[in-house]
């Protein structure tokens, strides 16, 4: 059979006082395309090098592609998996959860649905990551808010403000999940725990409407952050340089949230911070959020095949004219 392909977002998420609840997708893309496969097991191919030990079979690409074929109670099929993706690992991006969210949707197309519906894949992604944030910003896109109730679980999207750019920036320390969740304190003095929800609303509302006092309110957070911040080396010097800039949001993870048409790194942060930090303006797109979530795509967009796809082929161009040649144009208007 033809393969086929997803993409999927990947995301931030714990997003001030969200959190394990409020999640944010980015324009970093997760790419994966699949098909079937002659043998007794899956083979993943990626863009980099895999660690020492790991196995196909571990893969959440794979394990959730398995995972939605039983949920829709469909046997086993090897397929071969090519995964692109940018994304870091270990750093509060989303890698895992948008890994999981293309594993799902690819198992539910193969399972025979044409459209898989997000909420269905998002308890199912809860299931495999145990928090349901990251999975669904790459899901449905934009910001999502995911609560599990004894209903199920149900997933909000926030509006966002046309106007807001972001910039990603993370270090090369890695922080992985197990020990980021082991920092959290035990309990937190009441007025900690009542204030988290106050800040919520102004976080929503200034999102909503890109006011840039209601973001600085907003983000404040008394449960998580200052627990993590300690584990990243770097990270509160990193805030502290990105204070001094003209970003509007600061948090770990290192989205800032910004009102301007374009968004550019902050030198001062890579300069000032013991550890050195990675930033991504997103020019070509301008730091936007994406509206749209996981989704089938016509193939991977590998830099080779967008350089191949600028030019037209020769059976589109029109018939009986010469393909432009602006340097040949310009030399004769020289000579002229």
């Amino acid at each position: 059979m033809s393969s086929i392909r997803v993409r999927t977002a990947a995301s931030t998420s714990n997003l001030g006082p969200g959190f394990d609840f409020l999640g944010l997708a980015l324009e970093l893309w997760l790419e994966v395309e699949r098909e079937d496969l002659d043998g007794p097991a899956h083979v993943v191919e990626r863009d980099a090098p895999e660690p020492a030990g790991w196995r196909a079979e571990e893969d959440l690409v794979a394990r959730a592609f398995d995972a939605a074929l039983r949920a829709r109670g469909v046997g086993a099929r090897p397929s071969r998996f090519r995964v692109r993706s940018p994304i870091p690992v270990g750093r509060g991006l989303g890698s895992s959860g948008g890994a999981v969210a293309a594993g799902l949707y690819l198992g539910a197309l193969a399972a025979g649905e044409r459209e898989p519906a997000p909420r269905a894949l998002a308890e199912e992604g809860l299931a495999l990551e145990g928090h349901p944030d990251n999975v669904s910003a790459s899901l449905f896109g934009g910001c999502t808010l995911s609560v599990p109730t004894e209903a199920g679980l149900r997933v909000v999207r926030a509006p966002l403000a046309s106007s807001l750019r972001f910039t990603v920036a993370w270090s090369d320390a890695v922080l992985e999940t197990p020990a980021a969740r082991a920092a959290l304190p035990r309990s937190v003095p009441f007025a900690d725990a009542v204030e988290n929800p106050r800040r919520l609303a102004l976080l929503l509302e200034g999102l909503r409407t890109a006011d840039t006092e209601l973001l600085r309110l907003g983000v404040a957070d008394r449960l998580h952050v200052a627990a993590r911040t300690a584990l990243i080396p770097g990270a509160a010097r990193a805030r502290a340089g990105a204070a001094r800039a003209p970003a509007r949001w600061r948090r770990p993870s290192a989205a800032r949230a910004r009102r301007s048409s374009r968004c550019t790194p902050t030198p001062t942060t890579a300069r000032r911070s013991p550890t050195r930090w990675r930033a991504r303006s997103k020019r070509r797109t301008r730091g936007r959020v994406p509206r749209r979530g996981a989704r089938r795509t016509p193939g991977l967009t590998s830099p080779r095949r967008r350089r191949a796809g600028r030019s037209r082929p020769a059976a589109a161009r029109r018939p009986g004219r010469r393909p432009s040649r602006p340097c040949a144009r310009r030399r004769r208007r020289a000579r002229a």
